[in-house]
């Protein structure tokens, strides 16, 4: 989070709500997919982590404000929810 994701807070690629562009949003997940943390709480057998082990996930991934959009562990809430 720290060496890839924060740099893109200081991104000006944000629309009149400050809210990160399908661009630069675009180009995160790409990112957290060839890091394999996309999506990190579903395993590639379809289950999930437990409560405490996605716990863990969603607080590594709140280091910034843009690692849950990075990595695909948000809630369907905020700029990005209605696209």
């Amino acid at each position: 989070m720290r060496e890839v994701v924060a740099p893109y807070e200081q991104d000006s690629r944000r629309d009149h709500h400050n809210c990160p562009t399908d661009e630069l949003v675009h180009e995160m997940r790409e990112k957290a997919r060839v890091a394999g943390v996309m999506t990190p709480h579903v395993l590639p057998d379809g289950s999930h982590l437990t409560q405490v082990e996605t716990a863990y996930v969603l607080i590594r991934t709140g280091l910034s404000p843009l690692g849950p959009l990075a990595c695909n562990t948000a809630a369907p809430y905020g700029c990005w929810a209605m696209r």
